[in-house]
């Protein structure tokens, strides 16, 4: 009965940290595009929260510069949760034809809050919706995003999702395991790219998305010290 008892605690405990994930698409809360969170600046206490996690510190860079008409920049650049897990959705007509090609460098860093179990990120998704019409190689879409330490900013792993030519549009994903992390940086590189020959290339957005685990100690702990607390029945 006690180990019963004892494996019900492990079971229960995994779930919590599952069900503290679920999160479902729409508007963040004084949020609607990416300038909105790059006004509030890079302490951690400004970021905004979805789910366990917590995103902060935003910046933009991108070619041609922000200004002209269908080019984006970080008021244009809309900013919603995703509704398959934990995460970020920047929406844009990125578009390119004729070799006027568009780039755009998002870049964030993400925080695991204290959690019971610890929640860790154990995998990185990567989702784009593009559409290409290929005349020759030189016509694409994609987006390429580095995770970084958040101090000293070294890469520790590399994603990229591409259409090469695909129309109308689909979504393209890019899964990326990664060891057990707390806190690290993110950088979504943007490119649509097109020659002269005719071709045209968009992407309509961008999501990152981050699948979390507890951590096997802080389970185990915690699963252990609930057993303690289960004692057998004295015989009469």
């Amino acid at each position: 009965m006690r180990l019963k008892l004892c494996a019900l605690v492990v079971l229960v405990s995994a779930l919590v940290g599952v069900v503290s994930q679920t999160v479902s698409a729409g508007v963040i809360p004084g949020i609607s595009n990416l300038q909105d969170l790059i006004n509030r600046g890079s302490p951690l206490a400004n970021g905004v929260q979805i789910g366990n996690d917590v995103f902060y510190n935003f910046s933009y860079v991108g070619a041609p510069a922000s200004g002209g008409a269908g080019v984006p920049s970080p008021s244009t650049i809309l900013v919603t949760s995703t509704d398959t897990g934990t995460g970020l959705r920047f929406s844009f007509p990125w578009s390119s034809t004729g070799a006027a090609n568009q780039t755009s460098n998002i870049g964030y860093l993400v925080h695991v809050v204290d959690t019971v179990p610890q929640q860790f990120i154990n995998g990185a998704i990567l989702n784009i919706q593009s559409a290409v019409n290929a005349t020759t190689l030189a016509d694409n879409a994609s987006t390429t995003t580095t995770l970084s330490d958040p101090v000293n900013h070294v890469a520790f792993a590399q994603q990229t999702a591409i259409n090469t030519n695909t129309s109308p549009a689909q979504v393209f994903t890019s899964n990326q395991p990664l060891l057990l992390v707390r806190d690290f940086g993110v950088s979504d590189g943007v490119v649509v790219h097109t020659g002269t020959a005719g071709g045209n290339a968009s992407i309509t957005y961008v999501e990152n998305i981050f699948s979390q685990v507890p951590e096997p100690t802080s389970l185990a702990l915690l699963a252990g010290l609930s057993c303690l607390l289960v004692r057998p029945r004295r015989a009469i």
